[in-house]
């Protein structure tokens, strides 16, 4: 008796095929995002004096907006090339999505230092 395969089908093209004749490739997907938000009373609290909800509110309008979520999904890819090149490029993808560029953290950093040097210089003299 014929030994059976499990059927799989590629996660780029579509077509089926027996399992020994598909490659398992690793790829993230994004599965959701976090932002800082505000609220009413955050918002009044800021303009009556809050330290908490200054910092709040600067935090959320300075802040780039959170974080996104991944999480490592296994797919099935046929020997096709350009379904092994589009598992190579999704991979690659996702893994350049998951990184911060190091100019995104200087711009942040320069402009932060440039909010404090403009506190300073608005700030009356001391006597």
């Amino acid at each position: 008796m014929a030994r059976q395969h499990a059927r799989r089908t590629c996660h780029f093209c579509g077509a089926q095929a027996r399992q020994p004749e598909m490659t398992r490739q690793a790829i993230f997907v994004e599965t959701g995002q976090s932002k800082a938000s505000l609220s009413g009373a955050t918002i009044i609290g800021a303009v009556v004096g809050s330290r908490s909800a200054r910092r709040s509110v600067i935090r959320t309008l300075f802040n780039t907006g959170g974080r996104s979520y991944y999480r490592q999904r296994e797919v099935w890819c046929c020997d096709d090339p350009t379904c092994v090149d589009e598992a190579v490029e999704a991979s690659r993808q996702s893994r350049k999505i998951r990184g911060v560029p190091i100019w995104v953290g200087v711009a942040v950093a320069a402009v932060v230092g440039l909010l404090i040097l403009l506190m300073f210089a608005a700030a009356p003299p001391a006597l």
